[in-house]
């Protein structure tokens, strides 16, 4: 991006008049230089007088250094955005007043009036097709370096890209004309990721996660998924997804999901939804969807057990601004999801609503490798007029709405997790040790409620969990073991979380 500022030697003789206080021979401090009036020439009428008021040099306003040089930034920046590029601005004048003050003097060159030429976007496999629609740029509109800066925004934001290099202007087929080119860097098209929990006591077993995410299919931005999870001995879930990122052209991404858990002689269930979502702005992406479940009793009788379907409309919206995903020393997610529809239990009907909302905060203390992230969220889950002790096992939502490798409480299988409503808090420490590893330590915090079978009273309880853990990068990938413990329990009854995950 060219942006040119001239600053003549009476911006020095400013430097030094317009410090906060300059002493005289005699000791005696003299009041700052203010700003009495400024003058832009090679502007005129209404967009003159706009400029001006942007600049944040209002009469009576300290003059400074810093002041100048941003006031002149938005001048360039000004015509930049209108098609103008090329534009130059410089100081050129500092008339003082007898009584301390001045009149700034700005002169501004535009130079040629542009539109945008040929956008030419190195990448690996994204096709070109796939990087206009992401940019949203199209040659022979005005240039504008705001919208350039945007689609570069948007190519971080789509998640394909692990790096995008400042834009560079060319001068196009005429004079007219100014092309634009960057490179990107793009993220390996597939990840394959396994985890593994285990403990003693009461958490003895194995849970365990195998996830394969496949970005960017073929160079189209399209992207496909497959989980399976085993939380349990006796408990297995699989999940498939596709996503369209363009419905028939339009800015509409539609997602297809389908999922299956069975928990052997206790119920199985069945689920699928599809789900249109767009995005709204660089980090605001929202949706709505269609779900349907069949839940069905294993063939054991068990009283938390039942036959039920369900159709619900379901609704999501996630803002985040993390990048890079892997390791983030900076930045915010707050994600909210839910449903409500209707659920058939032995042929009755009932309203069900389902709600989660979570979010993720970073922020480096002191030193840069040094990161603290909080975590934290709701849930509930509620059936028309019934009791909570009406909602089986299967439909509550575990704490955090995860499934299997996810709980925000470690240190506790998810087999305890699961409640009609719940709240929970997260706080990590991290020492960064790379652009992948660290070292971290962590206290998890979860509130649930649950209700009894018998009586429907509401009984609350809190899990804990402490540990710590490292992450680092290896030959085989990237790999990732914690220790957690419950305080209340011992060391005895803690659980080992081990991932391991790998892009190709």
């Amino acid at each position: 991006m060219r942006m040119i500022m001239h600053i003549s030697p009476l911006f020095f003789a400013l430097a030094l008049v317009a410090s906060p206080a300059t002493a005289t021979d005699s000791g005696e401090e003299l009041p700052p230089v203010r700003v009495a009036s400024v003058e832009i020439t090679g502007v005129g009428g209404v967009e003159r007088q706009r400029i001006i008021r942007s600049l944040g040099l209002n009469p009576g306003a300290e003059l400074g250094e810093r002041k100048i040089s941003a006031a002149m930034e938005r001048i360039v920046r000004h015509f930049a955005d209108r098609g103008y590029p090329f534009c130059t601005a410089g100081l050129t004048g500092l008339d003082l007043a007898e009584d301390g003050r001045a009149v700034v003097s700005f002169t501004v060159d535009r130079g040629r009036f542009v539109r945008l030429g040929e956008v030419n976007i190195r990448t690996g496999r994204t096709r070109p097709d796939i990087l206009r629609r992401l940019t949203g740029l199209a040659p022979g509109e005005p240039y504008s370096e705001r919208t350039v800066e945007r689609a570069r925004g948007r190519l971080l934001a789509s998640g394909l890209f692990r790096r995008v290099d400042s834009v560079r202007i060319n001068r196009g087929r005429s004079e007219a004309l100014a092309d634009i080119a960057l490179e990107a860097e793009e993220f390996p098209g597939s990840r394959i990721e396994a985890a593994l929990g285990t403990g003693g006591g009461n958490s003895r077993g194995i849970a365990g996660l195998v996830s394969l995410r496949m970005n960017n299919l073929f160079g189209t931005a399209r992207t496909a998924s497959l989980n399976w999870r085993r939380p349990a001995v006796d408990w297995q879930s699989l999940e498939v997804g596709y996503r369209e990122p363009w419905l028939a052209g339009f800015p509409l991404a539609v997602e297809f999901s389908f999922s299956q858990q069975v928990r052997d002689s206790l119920f199985s269930q069945t689920g699928a939804e599809v789900a249109l979502d767009a995005e709204m702005g660089d980090r605001f992406r929202a949706g709505l969807g269609v779900v349907y479940s069949s839940v069905s009793p294993g063939s054991e009788t068990w009283t938390a057990a039942e036959s039920s379907r369900l159709w619900a409309v379901s609704g999501r919206a996630v803002w985040s601004n993390i990048l890079p995903p892997v390791n983030p020393s900076e930045g915010f997610r707050i994600a909210a999801a839910g449903s409500i529809g209707n659920r058939r239990v032995s042929g009755v009907d009932s309203r069900e609503v389902r709600a989660t909302v979570d979010g993720e905060l970073y922020r480096r203390i002191g030193l840069a490798h040094h990161v603290a992230a909080l975590s934290g969220g709701v849930s509930l889950v509620s059936r028309g007029d019934g009791t909570p002790g009406e909602i089986p096992w299967h439909a509550r939502i575990p704490v955090g709405g995860t499934l299997a490798g996810g709980v925000p409480v470690r240190g506790h299988p998810e087999e305890t997790t699961r409640a009609v409503r719940s709240a929970w808090l997260g706080i990590e420490y991290r020492l960064l040790t790379g652009d992948t590893g660290r070292l971290f330590v962590f206290y998890d915090l979860a509130v649930i409620e649950q209700a009894s079978q018998q009586t429907g009273s509401w009984r609350t309880s809190a899990l804990h969990g402490i540990g710590g853990g490292i992450q680092a990068g290896t030959r085989l990938g990237l790999l990732e073991i914690a220790v957690a413990v419950d305080p209340e329990r011992g060391p005895g009854e803690g659980r080992v979380h081990v991932r391991l995950a790998e892009s190709f």
